[in-house]
């Protein structure tokens, strides 16, 4: 399973929740986790998983686009 990561703010988190809680609500296969990031203090991580390559990069541009306003950076791994 491929993922894409975001790095969001703290302050972000309760937010970015709430968007993904409501896009798993209506996708059953969209699969997402947030946590705190291990590399930077203060930060969290979205992980928002799929099952091929196309299918991350659509939902993470998505992301993107309608989240963090076409202003945030993400990984694919």
């Amino acid at each position: 399973m491929l993922k894409a990561i975001f790095v969001v703010d703290e302050n972000e988190v309760p937010v970015v929740e709430n968007i993904m809680f409501d896009i798993r609500a209506k996708d059953e296969t969209f699969k997402y986790k947030i946590g705190k990031s291990k590399y930077e203090k203060g930060k969290y991580v979205l992980i928002v998983y799929g099952s091929c390559v196309d299918e991350v990069h659509r939902r993470a541009m998505w992301i993107r686009d309608k989240v963090f306003g076409n202003d945030r950076l993400y990984w694919v791994k």
